[in-house]
């Protein structure tokens, strides 16, 4: 190999709103669901994002 790349083999796809992206919320209370549902009802893709339950 002489260091260099083909661009044929090299493609890339750009992302695109069905590949993979997401909105995401970050707290999983009252108003972290809230503003799930609001984005879930605008047909976005959201994830939800919560710390575990603490342990005694």
């Amino acid at each position: 190999m002489s260091g260099t790349t083909d661009n044929a083999q090299h493609k890339t796809k750009s992302a695109s709103f069905d590949e993979g992206v997401y909105d995401v919320v970050v707290g999983g209370s009252a108003a972290g669901l809230s503003a799930a549902l609001v984005l879930a009802r605008a047909r976005r893709r959201v994830a939800v994002v919560d710390a575990a339950a603490a342990t005694p």
